[in-house]
């Protein structure tokens, strides 16, 4: 009995570890925190909003933990760039969330994109092909190609 645990353990672990999921913000190494200060400036571009989100009570405060990331390199280069959402109450909007890429540049800061798509629970693919030099992704099965601009419904 003590073997076949140990096998199905074996078992579980060997499936679960090729999975790239979600992690939060949180969860990031200390080189990677730089995201949350990006998000946080990027989604809450006024100090009226940056206020009303820090003096709200503690259920409706955003907090890193609900930051979904996935890490990705998109174009290539080198450098890790993300797909995030913000998955909180306040910004389900008809089933869905934001969604927004944060692409490093040369100074090792991000350069945030929203996207008119959302997401209803963050599945994401980086898929092989590319368009103008960025791979195309799947969100939550639907492909978006990149126009030069920004991610756009193509397909």
């Amino acid at each position: 009995m003590k073997y076949f645990l140990l096998f199905l353990s074996v078992i579980f672990i060997v499936s679960c570890g090729d999975k790239k999921s979600p992690t939060s913000v949180a969860s990031l190494d200390a080189h990677n925190m730089a995201l949350q200060d990006y998000m946080w400036r990027f989604v809450f571009k006024k100090p009226d909003e940056q206020l009303k989100i820090i003096f709200s009570s503690e259920p409706f405060q955003p907090l890193p933990s609900d930051i979904a990331v996935y890490e990705t390199d998109l174009n290539e280069d080198g450098k890790p760039d993300f797909i995030a959402s913000m998955i909180h109450f306040r910004y389900y909007e008809n089933g869905t969330y934001p969604l927004y890429i944060m692409m490093q540049n040369d100074f090792n800061s991000y350069k945030p994109m929203k996207l008119n798509q959302r997401t209803t629970n963050f599945d994401i693919k980086v898929l092989p092909e590319k368009s103008n030099g960025m791979q195309n992704i799947m969100v939550d099965g639907k492909v978006l190609l990149f126009d030069g601009k920004t991610y756009t419904s193509g397909l």
